[in-house]
């Protein structure tokens, strides 16, 4: 009598109003478009790569499940998403990068996010 479901969000959406949740929740939403990102947006691509496999590499120090190969998507969108999926924060903070409208402050964000987790990291280490 039950079913278990996995489902993969293509598109981002803001729910607009919710329905009675029975049988299951519902919702009205607006599909939500990516801003074209400007130039700058490959440069913070890097550099939120970059600090993500510096993460991981200390996460692999101390002995935590690490990612070992990374390598994002040239899309500047997607490539935030992956980041995101693949960077170890919480769901607030993740539902917080969801909710960006802009590409390049996502990525400012995400990059904010690995260099304090980054911060805890060699001070686990450090002591």
């Amino acid at each position: 009598g039950r079913w278990m479901l996995a489902a993969v969000g293509t598109r981002r959406l803001r729910v607009t109003e919710w329905l009675p949740d029975d049988p299951y929740p519902r919702a009205h939403v607006t599909l939500l478009d990516e801003p074209a990102p400007s130039s700058n947006a490959d440069a913070q691509i890097r550099e939120v790569e970059q600090a993500l496999r510096r993460v991981h590499a200390l996460r692999a120090e101390l002995g935590v499940p690490a990612v070992t190969e990374i390598s994002l998507a040239d899309d500047p969108a997607r490539a935030g998403f992956e980041a995101a999926a693949l960077a170890p924060i919480g769901p607030l903070d993740a539902q917080s990068l969801l909710e960006r409208d802009d590409v390049e402050a996502r990525l400012e964000q995400l990059l904010a996010l690995l260099h304090d987790e980054a911060n805890v990291l060699e001070f686990r280490l450090s002591g």
